[in-house]
């Protein structure tokens, strides 16, 4: 004859197991339920675009003012001409703005400007100077007096509608 415990913890073992397959069929494999992917789509950087600028190795500059006078540091316009001065500064902050001089030296060689009736000026000077911890580079032009729309090109970068200048003295006659 058999042993009744024997019997009845083999019917409670098979009872056991069926409750388990049970369960396990309910719940996809026994555990948590995985994660499921969202359509959530992720962030999305939005970066304000730049207004024209140039990229310099410093990073990109943009035009801070754009003046025409009769004389700029050691340039005197012949007569009939002015200065055309574009002046750019950095987007942010530019580290040790001093030591930073002698990497924008040459910076711009081969620039000019263009008018709309076809008058084409190259640069006549450049110059990066450093006061009091903000940066600025200077293109000069020398330009016929009265001519106020000018398109600038600097090597590598896109052609920059220039704002009309303003007047700080009178061109020379």
């Amino acid at each position: 004859m058999k042993d009744p415990s024997r019997s009845t913890w083999f019917v409670l073992s098979l009872a056991l197991a069926t409750a388990c397959m049970f369960v396990a069929a309910c719940h996809g494999g026994g555990g948590p339920a995985p994660p499921t992917a969202t359509s959530t789509p992720p962030p999305t950087q939005t970066s304000t675009p730049l207004p024209p600028h140039i990229d310099t190795p410093l990073g990109p500059f943009v035009i801070a003012k754009v003046e025409t006078e009769g004389q700029h540091g050691f340039y005197g316009a012949a007569p009939g001409h002015q200065i055309l001065i574009v002046r750019f500064e950095p987007v942010g902050v530019v580290r040790s703005p001093e030591s930073s001089l002698h990497i924008l030296s040459g910076y711009g060689e081969g620039s000019y400007v263009t008018s709309a009736d076809g008058g084409r000026w190259e640069r006549i000077s450049s110059t990066a100077t450093a006061v009091e911890d903000e940066l600025s580079l200077d293109f000069d032009f020398e330009v016929p007096a009265g001519t106020r729309t000018f398109t600038l090109y600097v090597p590598g970068n896109d052609p920059i509608a220039l704002p009309e200048p303003t007047a700080l003295a009178t061109p020379t006659p």
